[in-house]
């Protein structure tokens, strides 16, 4: 079970990726959908460099980068007003 955090780095990084969908498509309305969101990636990135530390850099890595360019989808809303 060396992996196991890996394999739920990369799971949960998946998972990131439907955060701003739903929040870009108006599903979920308003900035506390946003807010929440935004917690929701920062514990991934968490996870994920917990992960990074005890199991394969790599992969690890990609689930962070993954996690970081949702995290930047999510922000559109925001910084799309301001511009």
């Amino acid at each position: 079970m060396k992996y196991a955090t890996t394999l739920l780095s990369l799971f949960l990084s998946l998972i990131t990726l439907a955060t701003p969908l739903l929040v870009v498509n108006k599903i979920l309305e308003g900035n506390i959908a946003i807010l929440a969101g935004g917690l929701f990636i920062l514990g991934v990135l968490l996870i994920n460099i917990y992960a990074c530390l005890r199991g394969d850099r790599i992969a690890n890595i990609f689930a962070m980068c993954v996690s970081i360019f949702s995290f930047i989808l999510l922000s559109f809303p925001l910084w799309h007003s301001l511009l």
